[in-house]
């Protein structure tokens, strides 16, 4: 067989994996696919008041993660090129402490290369909490329905252990998921390490770094 035969048959398993990832996302990732029905609901945080989309914002009250805290639902008005989800938000409110978010960002403007304009990032949980939880995830849920549906993302990168098998619905290892691509709602899904998994163990970065020039090229960059 010669060098050309050999090259289309590579291209066409390829296709063929392809085609078998979209199908298992299709079956096992599309947990959020739930339309919901907006409504209109005023919340006071710290002295202030937002006016937000929900289908039943009144849970955050009744939630013991709720007094004290603040929920970012701010929604961009144009389909976002890249969605980082993470497990929840840190101490201070901000979705990522400090060193963490700084290396974020330094993984998306040098390695992924998508401008700050067409990314967003968000957490499942909407509040911070002493360790991930999937019940106050669930209860966070339509939050997420709502998000995915506003930004309609080309991508989404799933970011730490938590955060993967809660949205995947997968028990697998890291480096498991990490190889494989997923879809959620329709959206193409990949798996990395969390910033604050890289920084317990610097090792892991290049990991990361691996992962994100994947997903670079499936964004033609």
């Amino acid at each position: 067989m010669n060098g050309s035969s050999t090259m289309e048959n590579n291209d066409g398993l390829s296709v063929v994996l392809s085609l078998l990832d979209d199908l298992s996302g299709a079956v096992d990732g599309d947990f959020l696919h739930e339309r919901i029905k907006k409504v209109e609901y005023e919340v006071s945080e710290d002295k202030s008041k937002k006016t937000l989309p929900s289908d039943d914002y009144k849970d955050c009250h009744s939630c013991p993660l709720w007094p004290g805290k603040v929920i970012d639902n701010s929604y961009f008005s144009i389909p976002l090129e890249v969605l980082s989800v993470v497990s929840m938000p840190g101490e201070n409110g901000h979705i990522l402490p400090r060193e963490e978010e700084e290396m974020y960002e330094n993984q998306m403007n040098k390695v992924l290369g998508v401008e700050k304009s067409r990314r967003k990032i968000l957490a499942i949980m909407k509040c911070h909490a002493p360790s991930f939880s999937s019940d106050y995830a669930d209860k966070c849920k339509h939050f997420l329905r709502t998000e995915l549906e506003e930004y309609k993302p080309g991508v989404m990168i799933l970011f730490g252990s938590d955060c993967a098998h809660y949205m995947l619905r997968k028990d697998g290892g890291m480096d498991e998921l990490r190889n494989k691509r997923f879809r959620i709602n329709g959206i193409p899904a990949y798996v990395t390490y969390s910033q604050k998994e890289c920084i317990e163990n610097p090792e892991l970065k290049r990991k990361v770094m691996e992962d994100l020039l994947k997903i670079r090229r499936s964004l033609g960059k």
